[in-house]
């Protein structure tokens, strides 16, 4: 984060382009990792630094937060379909890509056989995607077609991209037969209870996806039924957010199918279910739920319309599950002594020495695919 302008990233790529006379390589690429990030380099100079590490020498291209434009999307996408990119890791995180810069990136995809880990999120990718008004979207959906036919990517965050619910659907469809992705970040997207139904028909008997984050979407208490009753069988997710989704909009029903969930899934490690609005009901089928689980380390159900009575018994559960080391309640929903109480174990918890497990997160907001190895 050195302000570098535009100028300055041309003048970069200049510097680092393999440079070949007379038939020869005068000078050899050398560049393995390119982070540029939170720089305003532009567009043109995002073009002129990916044709310089259009080489089969760079894995790792950072260029987060540096104002980059759809026509350096179009570009990218261009390299990323050469035999010659070996490039593993992109990361393009809010940038202003839009539609017509990510479509190229996401054909690409299709034929590309490197790239493990592609960030995106924050790209204003916009609702029009891969909908009847995208003129790119004629022939079929790009982040569809990528998802269903790369076999390399294993990370892909699309987060806070606005994209809409026609597209959510698709690209539902498309993960019942991806054969890699381990981390999913589809935040803010309007995921609905449609794509919802047709993702857990795939949770129900998967062992291949560790990381799904679904916050602020629209899965509604239907999709949280359905995602309840595929974790019953899952044994491989790992991290799944929920927050935000109005799980609770048909009363305790979510909230009693989610609880049996926890009760019978033996890997889940990490759960967020955050501003649902479940109510009291769904929180003592939940605190019950809790001492009857032996893997969740890391549970959020702050914002969820609890009382104090449903607080009593949360202090229960929790300490009875001595696997459990964080866990976010607001005091206004439980009450302040339940709050308290709750507070002292779980700080005597986790002072114990070899309870802390290093795969487990110490604060709510983590990596973004912290668990997805």
């Amino acid at each position: 984060e050195n302000q570098l302008t535009g100028r300055v990233g041309i003048a970069i790529a200049d510097a680092t382009i393999e440079l070949v006379e007379s038939g020869f390589v005068a000078r050899p690429a050398h560049i393995v990792r390119l982070c540029l990030a939170n720089n305003p380099l532009g567009t043109d100079a995002a073009i002129e630094l990916f044709r310089a590490m259009r080489n089969p020498v760079c894995r790792d291209i950072d260029l987060s937060f540096c104002e980059i434009g759809p026509g350096a999307g179009r570009d990218c996408g261009l390299c990323l379909r050469r035999s010659v990119v070996q490039w593993t890791r992109l990361n393009l995180e809010g940038n202003n890509l839009g539609k017509d810069g990510a479509n190229p990136i996401f054909w690409a995809l299709r034929v590309n056989c490197t790239l493990t880990e592609l960030l995106m999120s924050d790209n204003k990718i916009g609702g029009d995607f891969g909908t009847d008004r995208d003129k790119m979207g004629e022939h079929g959906n790009s982040l569809a077609g990528a998802i269903e036919y790369n076999y390399t990517l294993r990370r892909m965050d699309l987060a806070r991209n606005d994209l809409s619910r026609e597209c959510a659907t698709c690209v539902a469809h498309a993960l019942l037969e991806n054969p890699c992705l381990v981390a999913f970040n589809f935040e803010r997207n309007s995921f609905d209870a449609g794509a919802a139904d047709q993702l857990a028909t795939r949770l129900a008997t998967d062992g291949q996806i560790k990381f799904l984050n679904l916050r602020c979407n629209h899965v509604s208490w239907t999709g949280a039924v359905r995602f309840a009753a595929a974790l019953e069988t899952n044994i491989g997710l790992l991290h799944l957010d929920l927050g935000y989704n109005g799980a609770g909009s048909c009363g305790p029903v979510a909230g009693r199918a989610l609880a049996s969930a926890i009760e019978k899934n033996e890997n889940l490690r990490h759960l967020d279910l955050e501003g649902n609005e479940l109510g009291p009901e769904s929180g003592v089928a939940l605190a019950t739920a809790i001492t009857r689980n032996n893997t969740l380390r890391y549970l959020n159900v702050r914002n969820n319309r609890f009382d104090a009575r449903t607080g009593e018994r949360w202090l229960a559960g929790v300490t009875a599950n001595l696997g459990l080391m964080e866990i976010c309640f607001s005091v206004v929903e439980i009450g302040d002594d339940n709050f308290q109480k709750v507070a002292r174990v779980m700080k005597e918890r986790a002072s114990v020495a070899g309870m802390e497990d290093p795969d487990v997160p110490s604060g709510g907001n983590t990596d973004v695919f912290a668990l997805a190895e």
